[in-house]
């Protein structure tokens, strides 16, 4: 008799720990699911950020490059006017002309 009732209590606890763990298994499963899917929000928001400074770092440069551009074609148009200036002054090419006959 106590054989008989060891072997269905023995079966009855391996049935219990076969569901429990399969219960635990998804248990952890939800909580790993969980925190690896808000870990890959965080950065896929991160990279989102990324993403935007690059943008803004883009047009920062374009932006820069076009001023500088704008400064040199600006500079060399204010060289040539006075230069062009300079070459219609009498004194400068009395100078210049007193200079290249030596």
């Amino acid at each position: 008799m106590f054989a008989s009732w060891r072997q269905v209590v023995h079966e009855e606890f391996k049935e219990k720990l076969e569901s429990e763990k399969h219960q635990k298994r998804m248990e952890l499963e939800s909580k790993m699911l969980v925190k690896w899917s808000n870990k890959v929000d965080a950065l896929y928001l991160y990279m989102q950020q990324l993403e935007d400074k690059i943008k803004i770092e883009q047009e920062a440069r374009e932006k820069l490059a076009h001023t500088y551009d704008q400064s040199l074609n600006q500079g060399f148009s204010q060289l040539n006017l006075e230069t062009r200036g300079l070459s219609h002054n009498p004194l400068i090419n009395e100078v210049v002309i007193k200079h290249c006959d030596k």
